[in-house]
């Protein structure tokens, strides 16, 4: 009797490829992993991650991933120092399957990497709504980039009594600006705000000409405190001052973390104690930003934590809230989120001197996305 036989060698070189792929990437996960960790350690690795660009993941509710244009591809220095640059890192979403996306009950809210630029979280992220004391962020930075670290800034009448003046300035007193600005931020000072307004000519329109500068399309600062309802701004706004915030002014975000400072004023040599008001003490993760509050614009907040993403390496997290009720609540949820829903990598095939065919190497990337890049 004879029997029909068919052999499908297409059928069989696809399993055997499958196959051979899941074992070495078994083998080789745990030095993958190892490896990447310690190269995303090292600060030359740092340094140069600011400089890869990311690659798009897949798109769900109130989540995108962007690619920064900001950044260059450049070398990446392996351990072995043979890593040509050719790996681009970026989050991967930990599971496919359906995962829960936070509750934010504020009007618009905004998670983004501060390095690549990459959105994580966003909810109406180009409504626009009043900042509060957020606003204080852009006249700190206008500040920062108009007065030398000398100059010495003094309260008028009209400064000292103004509503919010939270610092207790009265006419009179002088402070250096490197003291005031910790009176612009910790307390939230409007006092302080008008202040610099005084020392500083035409404040209003450097602030709307650096919003104009970051691609701030949806902001206007009728007042440098943000005490105006027609102070406005957006999410997705207010995470590109952030931005700029953390690569070319971290001293201001230094002084806004800043749990208490003490001065003595010159003129009247009252000395003033001020706290920091704008995030709950004891947050390491903290490092530095604004919250607000007016009636107009409910609770704001603008600020930087560091994120670590399932394990795979702390990342600077710019989130802001618009138009809360409860904007502690909302940062911890978007937090906890990107905590338990992304990791950062790459499965991106790398090239070496000694291994002329790509490899995948693993810094935190999960399997189903490795496997997927590698069989495109």
């Amino acid at each position: 009797m004879q029997h029909d036989f068919s052999f499908d060698a297409s059928g069989l070189i696809n399993s055997v490829k499958i196959c051979t792929l899941v074992a070495i990437i078994f083998v080789s996960f745990s030095f993958g992993s190892s490896q990447a960790t310690d190269l995303l350690a090292t600060p030359s690795a740092a340094k140069a991650r600011k400089n890869v660009p990311t690659v798009s993941t897949t798109k769900s509710k109130n989540l995108t991933a962007t690619t920064s244009p900001a950044f260059n591809s450049s070398s990446i220095a392996g351990a072995d120092n043979a890593i040509a640059a050719s790996a681009a890192y970026a989050y991967f979403r930990k599971t496919n399957l359906p995962h829960g996306v936070p509750i934010v009950e504020g009007a618009g809210a905004i998670a983004a990497d501060l390095e690549t630029g990459a959105i994580l979280f966003e909810k109406n992220k180009d409504d626009v709504y009043p900042t509060a004391s957020v606003a204080k962020l852009m006249t700190a930075v206008i500040a920062q980039e108009t007065f030398a670290s000398s100059s010495v800034i003094t309260a008028g009448s009209d400064a000292a009594s103004f509503y919010g003046n939270s610092a207790g300035i009265v006419s009179g007193e002088s402070f250096r600006w490197t003291d005031l600005l910790y009176g612009l931020l910790l307390p939230s000072s409007n006092d302080a705000a008008r202040m610099i307004e005084h020392a500083q000519q035409n404040l209003l329109a450097s602030m709307n000409g650096k919003a104009a500068e970051l691609g701030m399309t949806h902001t206007h600062y009728a007042d440098p405190s943000g005490f105006s309802q027609d102070t406005v701004s957006s999410a997705g706004d207010l995470v590109k001052l952030l931005r700029y915030i953390y690569l070319k002014h971290p001293e201001i975000a230094a002084v806004s973390r800043t749990r208490e400072h003490s001065v003595v004023s010159g003129g009247r040599k009252i000395r003033h104690i001020w706290d920091n008001i704008n995030w709950p003490a004891g947050d390491q993760k903290f490092l530095g930003g604004k919250a607000g509050f007016t009636d107009e614009a409910i609770e704001t907040m603008a600020g930087i934590w560091l994120v670590n993403p399932s394990k795979s390496g702390i990342r600077p997290i710019g989130i802001v809230i618009l138009g809360s009720h409860r904007r502690v609540n909302n940062v911890r949820a978007i937090e906890s989120y990107i905590q338990s829903q992304f990791i950062y990598g790459t499965t991106t095939p790398v090239f070496t001197d000694t291994i002329p065919k790509p490899r995948i190497t693993f810094s935190g990337a999960v399997l189903f996305e490795a496997v997927r890049d590698y069989l495109k």
